[in-house]
């Protein structure tokens, strides 16, 4: 039986990294210097730095590990190094990092376009390709795995002010805002947070209800929750209700079809051949494989 599974190699036992003490604001000062070169992460007391390009400075003392004793240390290499490996390759598709979300760029990808006689270039319902690694128990050893899922999404490129400007009353809507972490540098796109409802539009800024009380936020700061109510209500005004109704209708159906078994590993398959063959690895010596087996019983994982 294969699977969504794809074991992550490793052919050493043991391995050397770069670690500092940790301290208090360190790390976000070295992400603020370094993160063209390194990557960084916290593990208990210290802070472990990977070298992402040949020749980057060594700003830590190197430490020897074993690799079954230091496994979330391993898993945090693993994840940083795919990254870096993977924006080489294909720069500007990482919406997420941790799970890693990458946004198809094929038309045939964007279930909105055979339904319109004219596309929609604001609005699209695409495939979105999550990617994560999870540590797995493989007979007496524990190895990294990377899973592949899939799903499709909307998407609405208009935030609340143009919204408002059209004329969509956003009373009552749910709305969300971007943040970006400190730690992209704008690699990574920015991260959708929802805020709650819109009590009242006030000319360029909207109250909204939140956790934290109502708060005021510029309109062109925050955009509509992509739920199926908001979407509709977008695309009532764009081609009328019973249009809008339809189109809803039939991208229900197409989503129960894609969720298919069977479906869904059509779509995971081009995805995993695509990163069997890059060359994952940092400077410090650390590298790994991603191997084509994800034959779950014959591994062992579960």
């Amino acid at each position: 039986m294969h699977s969504n599974i794809f074991p992550v190699e490793i052919s050493f036992d043991e391995f050397q990294v770069q670690r500092l003490p940790y301290q208090d604001g360190l790390l976000d000062s070295l992400r603020g210097q370094y993160n063209i070169t390194h990557s960084f992460f916290r593990n208990d007391k210290w802070i472990y730095i990977s070298s992402g390009t040949e020749n980057a400075e060594q700003l830590g003392e190197l430490t020897q590990l074993k690799v079954q004793e230091n496994i979330e240390i391993v898993g945090a290499l693993i994840k940083h190094i795919f990254f870096r490996t993977f924006i080489r390759s294909f720069p500007d598709r990482i919406l997420g990092f941790d799970p890693f979300l990458l946004l198809s760029t094929q038309e045939k990808d964007n279930l909105l376009t055979p339904l319109f006689p004219k596309p929609l270039s604001e609005i699209s319902f695409k495939k979105v390709i999550e990617i994560s690694f999870r540590p797995f128990k493989q007979n007496s050893k524990i190895i990294y795995g990377m899973l592949i899922n899939t799903f499709y999404k909307w998407f609405l490129e208009k935030n609340c002010l143009e919204l408002s400007n059209l004329g969509i009353d956003l009373t009552n809507l749910e709305v969300n805002i971007l943040s970006s972490k400190d730690t992209s540098k704008g690699v990574v796109a920015p991260e959708e947070n929802s805020l709650g409802r819109i009590i009242k539009v006030l000319h360029l800024k909207a109250i909204v209800d939140t956790n934290d009380g109502k708060k005021e936020y510029f309109l062109n700061e925050i955009y509509l929750n992509r739920s199926t109510e908001n979407i509709k209500i977008y695309l009532t005004y764009k081609l009328g209700e019973r249009s809008a109704e339809l189109i809803i209708n039939n991208i229900k159906d197409k989503r129960q079809s894609l969720n298919n078994p069977v479906n869904a590993f059509k779509e995971i398959t081009p995805v995993a051949n695509r990163l069997f063959n890059l060359d994952y690895k940092n400077y410090d010596g650390f590298t790994f494989n991603i191997t084509e087996d994800n034959e779950v019983k014959s591994k062992g994982l579960n």
